[in-house]
């Protein structure tokens, strides 16, 4: 599949807009340039040296990928202050569960890719250029899962979430973000998808990210021609979290319906980053030298993510929040008013812009995390401020530390002496009870997720190396 054409949509600029333009400023790349045609023009046109010449290089920093497996004999991550967690979260169809580092056609040029654009330091196999870094000191857990959908290849290789009986009772996602906040991550990147947003433990999970103040950042989703996926944006729309737009060199974002030239529609979106015409090493066929160019939200996800820890390595004691309440007011190279449009979010993230202000000037609130009442249907059953603020440490079945099951009282236990016969047909008192029905109801829609999940679940990332979806 080649890479998405980049849109040209006719919309009227805003204010967001005109700062998004204004990214690149006198330095914006021509379509035509040599540095368009080999996948650097958002290295330069960021201003990632120049950056990094100035002491924010992401030292210090802890982010956390989730994505799919990891090749760490990569070229462009030798050196890096990679952890890679093991085993992955999910198990071959024996239920063993499955290496997080392994070969690249082992659906890991994904996760290796999405790495790269954080902490990558751009030498190719053969010396020449490649996948170059945001934040190349940073420190990166990397968490594996499968991304919804069963992996097959020929010698039986399969990637699904566990179904051992001893496995913890909790979706990969969510013990994947738990095990993020745990191992202190300050900021997570994810780029698949896989109907998390309705998974009742992913949002336990998230919710705790968000109370200790960890920064979530996930790509936005991507539909094909005549593709209606209502789940396509995915944790990208949950309440809080950063919903990564990819711009190209013209700074317009991704197309929607090829050929059409129109932009793609989202419930949301928080800003544009570079994600159309990059540079990438390697194909999920198992090569791992070649380059080429590619793109997709997908990359615009951790370069932001690798922009934010780039920055925050400059204000350490700046809080999460504060870095977030930069990344929007700071979009674009010049001084603007806040401003919102449906295309662009905040703008385009600017780099340069955000190292220039100093984060702690900003109130230490996430500015994402809306009132519910302020969003008018904007997303599916959003997280609310109150479930943040209230958030603990999720435990699910099967944790060393749950607790024990509470025994099934039997059907012929006596009642205790004196107690009245319960009516079977009565609530008790406090308007909590539940039908019957709504148990049977309510498996039935769990079921309904599970196949929206294996059956809707995709990539974000355009590319030579993109599977098209089940």
């Amino acid at each position: 599949m080649t890479a998405r054409r980049p849109r040209r949509p006719s919309v009227v600029r805003t204010g967001a807009a005109l700062a998004a333009a204004a990214l690149l400023g006198t330095a914006l790349v021509a379509p035509a340039s040599a540095a368009t045609q080999d996948g650097t023009w958002w290295y330069s046109g960021m201003g990632v040296a120049e950056v990094h010449a100035q002491g924010a290089t992401g030292a210090g920093v802890t982010v956390a990928v989730i994505d799919d497996g990891i090749f760490p004999e990569m070229s462009y991550l030798a050196d890096a202050d990679l952890q890679v967690h093991e085993p992955s979260f999910c198990a071959d169809d024996s239920d063993t569960p499955i290496p997080a580092a392994r070969p690249l056609e082992q659906a890991a040029w994904h996760g290796t890719t999405v790495t790269g654009f954080v902490v990558g330091n751009g030498r190719g196999a053969d010396g020449g250029p490649s996948i170059a870094g945001v934040a190349p000191d940073a420190r990166v857990l990397f968490y594996a899962v499968s991304d919804g959908r069963v992996l097959q290849d020929d010698d039986g290789y399969t990637c699904q979430q566990s179904l051992a009986e001893d496995a913890v009772d909790a979706s990969e996602m969510a013990r994947a973000l738990r095990q993020a906040v745990d191992d202190g991550a300050q900021i997570i990147t994810i780029s698949v998808s896989g109907a998390y947003v309705y998974d009742v433990d992913v949002r336990a999970a998230l919710a705790w990210a968000l109370h200790e103040g960890v920064i979530v950042v996930a790509a936005l989703g991507e539909l094909k021609t005549g593709e209606v996926i209502p789940v396509s944006d995915d944790l990208a729309r949950a309440n809080g979290v950063v919903a990564v737009e990819a711009c190209d060199a013209e700074l317009q974002p991704m197309e929607g319906e090829p050929g059409s030239g129109a932009p793609m529609k989202h419930d949301r979106v928080t800003v544009c980053a570079p994600g159309v015409g990059l540079l990438v090493q390697g194909t999920d066929e198992g090569d791992t030298t070649t380059t080429r160019l590619s793109g997709g939200t997908s990359l615009a996800a951790p370069i932001t993510a690798g922009a934010i820890a780039a920055v925050w390595s400059a204000y350490p004691e700046a809080t999460g929040h504060q870095m977030l309440q930069s990344l929007i007011h700071n979009t674009g190279a010049e001084e603007h008013e806040l401003d919102y449009d449906p295309v662009y979010g905040y703008g385009v993230v600017g780099l340069r812009h955000m190292l220039r202000e100093d984060p702690t000037t900003f109130p230490d609130e996430n500015p994402l995390l809306l009132d519910v009442g302020e969003n008018a249907g904007g997303r599916s059953d959003p997280i609310t401020q109150s479930e943040v603020a209230e958030a603990t440490r999720p435990v699910w079945p099967g944790d060393p530390d749950a607790p024990a099951a509470t025994p099934e009282p039997s059907a012929t236990t006596a009642p205790t002496a004196g107690a009245a016969p319960q009516d079977p047909d009565a609530g008790d008192g406090s308007g909590g009870g539940v039908p019957a029905g709504a148990l049977v109801g309510g498996g039935a829609a769990v079921a309904a997720l599970v196949v929206v999940a294996v059956l809707l679940a995709r990539r974000r990332t355009s590319g030579a190396a993109t599977t098209t979806a089940p």
